[in-house]
Order: C-alpha cells, then structure tokens, then sequence
C-alpha cells in the first residue's frame, strides 16, 4: 500500500470527524434542516413543509450553516492544498465516492 494512500484516507477520516464535530455543536433544528437539505437532498421548501416552519427561516439556517461549515473546514483545506504531489495524485485516483467528501 503506498503512503499517498494512507494520507488520502487519513484525509478521509479527519474531513470526516471534523464534519460530525461541526454538526453535533449546532442546535438539533439547525442540524436537522442541513441533513435534510445536503444528505437527503430536500428542497428548502421541502423541509419549510416538513418542519412546519417559514421557508425563509429554513432558507437563513442553511445560509447560516453553509458559511459556519465552510468556514470550520478551512483549515483542513488549507492544509490539503499544501500536502503536496502525492496527496493531490491519490485525491485525482480515489474513487468519486472519497473525491466527493475531501
């Protein structure tokens, strides 16, 4: 197994906790209506419907959200932009499902 690898799937891991981390410091509605929106792919009018709640108040949490989650995320960007190489040819070699997530 090569190391560019093993950096690509420690990548993985931690994208993947720093993900959960940033989404359980949320409150349970915020958390509930980006769920809905980036993992089940609901519209916000969808989940305005489902919660019982105005659409512009699902709209601004997912506005609210979007940047909280970018902005938390940034240092393991910077941090992949900077790995050099190998890292960049084993993200251009893993499969979609891992590209889609780092």
């Amino acid at each position: 197994m090569c190391s560019a690898w093993w950096v690509s799937e420690k990548k993985r891991k931690s994208l993947t906790e720093a993900i959960g981390g940033v989404l359980d410091s949320w409150p349970v509605q915020d958390r509930r209506i980006f769920e809905q929106a980036h993992y089940r792919g609901q519209s916000a009018a969808q989940i305005a419907r489902l919660l019982g709640i105005p659409l512009d108040e699902v709209r601004r949490t997912l506005e609210r959200c979007s940047n909280s989650m970018r902005h938390s995320l940034r240092p393991l960007r910077e941090v992949s932009a900077n790995c050099g190489p190998a890292c960049r040819d084993a993200d251009r070699r893993a499969p979609v499902s891992l590209r889609s997530i780092a």
